[in-house]
């Protein structure tokens, strides 16, 4: 296996260069066709990384050496490829372990979508039965587009609470992000158990703390309605699983259809490599 190509070996191949060429009578530069053969001796050892940055330097150091800039647009493409089959394949290492998170997890999941709502949520079965609105709490769930949010429930205990924090003894706490009291998302109301409140964290403000409970799924953790004044509750460890087995979905909900919207993006980078290909190779004929 060839080892890495490291700058010393680019500065020995220049100097090797620069005296071989030296004594033909060359009119090309001897440093310019010293820095192309060592970014193709890059390519050649699948660095295409480090052959993109020595022509990088080429065409800033030597504008005006047009033939072997020539060639090193070509070998430019060259590169460019190697780079593309590279992120491809990282990214089809993502799209399979992806799937196979999806696949595990998806079983532990019903979708919600009643007649009277514009989208619907993936929420863990168990809690399915358990109505968020009957009781003091919070209830992750996944939008269609693979996004976590959490909706928060605070019976009898009026604090009128704009954010949550989950903390763990030894570890430390992270909170959500805050969401003003708007009669939407942040919504109150008077019922026969007393007052209610009822708070909507979507993705941008509740990830963070979704992630820190996925980390610790295994410790007791505290839960604090934050608002006028502080309330707090200890989730039961069924319910710290179904926060960290639904943050573990919706990342990967989330991550494979990055990757998957990437390999269209990347495909279309590789055809028009190919069309670059063709033609800087005809410029060399």
């Amino acid at each position: 296996m060839l080892k890495d190509i490291t700058l010393k070996q680019v500065a020995i191949a220049i100097t090797v260069a620069l005296t071989i060429t030296s004594c033909g009578g060359n009119s090309e530069s001897p440093e310019a066709v010293a820095l192309y053969d060592s970014a193709k001796a890059c390519l050649d050892a699948h660095q295409p990384q480090q052959a993109l940055s020595i022509i990088d330097s080429l065409a800033a150091s030597f504008p005006k050496e047009i033939t072997v800039q020539r060639r090193a647009m070509h070998l430019r493409t060259l590169a460019d490829s190697a780079m593309i089959d590279i992120e491809m394949a990282q990214l089809d290492s993502t799209l399979i372990a992806d799937s196979l998170t999806v696949v595990k997890l998806k079983p532990l999941f019903s979708f919600v979508k009643t007649a009277d709502m514009v989208e619907g949520y993936y929420i863990i079965s168990s809690l399915k039965g358990n109505p968020l609105y009957e009781r003091t709490g919070i209830e992750p769930r996944i939008d269609e587009t693979g996004n976590i949010f959490l909706a928060s429930c605070l019976f009898g205990v009026p604090c009128k609470h704009t954010a949550l924090s989950a903390s763990i003894a030894g570890i430390g706490e992270v909170a959500t992000g805050n969401v003003p009291y708007d009669e939407a998302l942040n919504y109150r109301y008077q019922a026969e158990r007393g007052s209610c409140e009822m708070v909507t964290f979507e993705f941008d403000k509740c990830s963070e703390m979704c992630n820190f409970i996925a980390q610790n799924r295994d410790s007791s953790v505290k839960l604090t309605f934050k608002g006028n004044r502080n309330h707090s509750i200890t989730l039961s460890p069924a319910l710290v699983k179904a926060i960290a087995d639904s943050y573990d979905f919706s990342m990967a909900m989330r991550s494979g259809k990055n990757a998957t919207a990437k390999k269209i993006f990347m495909a279309k980078k590789r055809e028009l490599n190919r069309q670059q290909m063709a033609k800087t190779a005809k410029a060399i004929e």
